[in-house]
């Protein structure tokens, strides 16, 4: 860091090293998350997108913020704690489809985590946990190359909610 630089693969190969929170039956399960670094007052900053975000500055509509999404992956724990440990962050650029670089983003976590030891085959598939606003299928077709398991949460309407309660 005092020359200016980090090796950013060697940063990440060390991270997946580190010993992982897992579930209770020992499984790996990974979290990935979009989360955007809203930057509405800097029209000179490079490859700013329109981030949808909700409920800001006390609106409940939906509006369009200029600013860079980044993709998340952390290692999660199951239980009473909410410990997890930052795997990865990569920022999404314009040029870039979000369920493909996610998904080369989630493969190349992996791809380390075996490197380094963490996974091994035989080993249980890591379970990789996508915010509701993944496409599923898309996402299982993409990393169906790895010993992953694709979990989604479905979005729910508020419609749906309030007229089914059973649901």
């Amino acid at each position: 860091m005092n020359r200016g630089n980090v090796d950013v693969p060697r940063l990440r190969q060390v991270l997946a090293g580190l010993p992982m929170p897992q579930a209770a039956d020992g499984r790996l399960v990974f979290a990935v998350d979009l989360s955007h670094w809203l930057r509405p007052d800097a029209p000179t900053s490079a490859d700013r997108l329109f981030c949808h975000v909700y409920g800001r500055n006390g609106r409940s509509s939906e509006q369009f913020i200029p600013g860079w999404p980044y993709s998340f992956v952390a290692s999660l724990e199951t239980g009473r704690t909410s410990w997890c440990q930052l795997l990865d962050a990569l920022r999404l650029g314009p040029e870039g489809d979000v369920a493909e670089v996610t998904a080369a983003q989630v493969r190349r976590v992996v791809e380390d985590l075996i490197d380094m030891g963490r996974w091994h085959l035989g080993d249980r598939d890591i379970l990789i946990v996508f915010d509701a606003g993944y496409d599923a299928p898309r996402m299982a077709h993409l990393l169906a190359d790895r010993s992953v398991a694709v979990h989604v949460p479905l979005r729910r309407r508020a419609a749906d909610v309030m007229t089914n309660d059973r649901t």
